[in-house]
């Protein structure tokens, strides 16, 4: 098992000093004040030692911080000013002798409660623990500069920042709660107690006010090096070596790379130990990519590298094979320019990693080089604006019925002319539904997909309406369609699929040829924000934050902005909805990940879900149940 996933927040530089106070910049006359009355669990007193209290934004920004060495002697107050009254903040923790956490009980900031200006909040603080220790490099010499991570065993979480070591091999991680704890060092496979991975890495356990040391020597450095070389022993420069995770079929990397100097000489550090395959590469296109022992990828062999152990592979490179050819016009046979050739295996194997690709110039003519002696399928990409649709030679939909190009090792193939049809073109106008007024910036996507992670304009047949509100999208295969127009903004106009309608289900469906043009126009109205709060199952404010996401009924595909709530108060709002029926979905998460997800109300999935009825003459206030 790789180390977990990082989670914790790297607090703001700005914090302040001992004992003093840091101004936020640009602060106006309508400030306010955070007071925080501090107390310490164990005597039910004011604290004696030193604690920092920090204020951060609703976008996670700092704002403000103030500092006592003795708040007893403030009766526990401390006050944060400069902030601004009406906004809200979330208040972090800090001190030697005092668990870092964010009020009113979370190591995370995320976790935490927003508290908005002026407030006055009780805070009852848990002495923390501390774990240091010394760090050497092999040689006995100190690791200055190598990093110290801390995770919670139980939550594989990590606790507080990165760690460097000093220059006499010290570190220390203060501030963190009482529990058992795995120490890793640096980014590779070097846990506390010369372990190499999360599952056999020993629990360190710490108790409250007590400080461990954890001493360690770094292991000797997991490597893979060798020596490239042509057919005749001539040392190449600049090939690239890459391990590649044998699990991938699509190649990814994942066990590092490097490249060869001027003797043909290559190292790979920071390897992680296990079983890899080794991809050699040529940047120039000289010679052809292979894989350890000496081939393609289908005749790949994993090495095994052990830990702290330096495994040698060497290679010696063929040269280049070469594809290229001319992409043409279907009907007039005029070159085409900016298409972009990608060759996979045969017809069943993937996309030939590093391959050295050169896309069309005005005369039509694209070059693949850097390519094994194998069978292999080209697809030709046009640019998306040209209206051209892509294509496997000769013609063909898909890989497996491509044409197939036996090439050989320094050679080069070259292809007849792979013609190119013009697909279908899909135009219109989109308006306000009220006032007639065209709209700039809306995105239509023909394929009737909201967009995802990428945001605004992700898809392969998409436009965008400029000034007048005209769009259009060039390139489209012939078939029917159900576009979807949406608001980049997320906000102001509701999304609406052809025919006006809010849900797919029901869209009016457009039907395109090749080399013609259909028309779909929309009259776009103001899009509905719901709002809401999330409460456990028993009505408790939430201990979780999540992510909320909507779909349209009853087709459940997905639409919105989408939404978040926040540990403690639980409210949420998202934004770009239609009028008409819709679903809602809020996922919990943590430091491990996302939990089980909740369908309003309280279905475990959309089959069971309570349908919300949408509309901008009756605001939604709703309150969701988690599970």
């Amino acid at each position: 098992m790789r180390p977990p996933r990082r989670v914790g927040l790297v607090l703001a530089a700005a914090a302040a000093a001992l004992g003093g106070l840091v101004t936020a910049p640009g602060a106006s006359a309508d400030t306010a004040t955070i007071t925080v009355h501090l107390t310490d669990a164990a005597t039910g007193q004011a604290p004696t030692t030193q604690v920092c209290v920090e204020a951060y934004t609703d976008s996670f920004d700092f704002a403000n911080s103030a500092c006592a060495d003795d708040p007893s002697s403030t009766g526990g107050v401390v006050v944060v000013d400069g902030l601004t009254a009406g906004s809200s903040y979330f208040i972090g923790i800090r001190g030697t002798d005092w668990v870092s956490a964010y009020l009113p009980d979370a190591l995370n900031i995320w976790d935490g409660q927003l508290y908005a200006a002026p407030a006055d909040i009780d805070a009852t603080l848990q002495r923390s623990t501390t774990i240091t220790g010394n760090l050497t490099r092999p040689d006995g010499s100190p690791a200055a500069g190598e990093y110290v991570q801390l995770y919670r065993s139980d939550l594989q979480q990590q606790v507080g920042n990165l760690v460097t070591v000093q220059v006499d091999g010290t570190w220390i991680v203060e501030g963190i709660p009482a529990g058992s704890y795995k120490v890793q060092f640096g980014f590779g496979p070097d846990w506390a107690h010369h372990k190499t991975s999360w599952d056999d890495a020993d629990i360190i356990d710490a108790a409250a006010g007590q400080q461990v040391r954890v001493d360690e020597q770094l292991a000797p450095p997991t490597q893979v090096v060798g020596h490239v070389t042509d057919r005749s022993g001539k040392a190449l420069a600049n090939i690239c070596v890459y391990l590649v995770d044998p699990t991938e079929p699509d190649g990814i990397e994942g066990g590092g790379s490097g490249c060869t100097d001027t003797a043909g000489d290559y190292r790979i550090d920071l390897v992680l130990p296990g079983s890899w395959l080794v991809e050699f590469a040529d940047g120039s296109g000289s010679y052809a990519v292979q894989f350890y022992p000496d081939g393609p990828r289908s005749k790949a062999v994993a090495i095994s590298v052990p830990a702290s152990q330096t495994t040698t592979v060497n290679a010696r490179m063929r040269p280049a094979a070469v594809l290229q050819g001319r992409a043409v016009d279907e009907r007039t046979g005029a070159p085409i320019a900016d298409v972009c050739p990608y060759v996979s295996a045969g017809r069943t194997g993937g996309f030939i990693r590093q391959q050295g690709i050169t896309c069309s110039g005005a005369d039509g003519k694209w070059r693949v080089s850097g390519l094994p002696g194998i069978d292999t399928t080209v697809d030709l990409a046009p640019p998306r604006d040209s209206g051209y649709l892509e294509t496997w030679a000769y013609g063909a939909k898909t890989q497996s019925v491509a044409t197939r190009f036996s090439l050989d090792y320094g050679r080069t193939t070259t292809t007849k002319d792979i013609k190119l049809a013009l697909g279908g073109t899909l135009t219109g106008t989109v308006t306000d539904a009220v006032t007639h007024a065209p709209l700039a910036d809306m995105w239509v996507d023909a394929d009737g997909s909201f967009p995802g992670r990428a945001g605004p304009g992700e898809g392969f047949h998409v436009g965008r309406t400029d000034s007048q509100g005209n769009y259009r999208i060039p390139g489209l295969p012939a078939g029917t369609y159900t576009p979807i127009v949406y608001d980049g903004d997320y906000d102001g106009y509701a999304p609406q699929w052809s025919g006006g309608v809010s849900d797919p289900a029901s869209a009016t469906k457009i039907g395109v040829a090749l080399r013609s043009t259909s028309t779909a126009s929309f009259a776009l109205r103001k899009a509905i924000t719901v709002t809401g709060h999330v409460t456990n199952a028993d009505g408790s404010l939430p201990t979780m934050s999540g992510d909320i996401d909507a779909f349209t009924y009853p087709s459940i595909a997905q639409i919105g902005g989408g939404g978040f709530w926040s540990v403690g108060s639980g409210e949420f709002s998202v934004h770009s909805l239609p009028e008409g029926k819709i679903l809602l979905r809020f996922t919990p998460f943590d430091s491990t990940g996302e939990q089980p997800a909740t369908w309003y109300e309280g279905a475990v999935d959309s089959a069971h879900a309570s349908v919300i009825i949408t509309s901008a003459a009756s605001p939604t206030d709703l309150t969701a149940h988690l599970r």
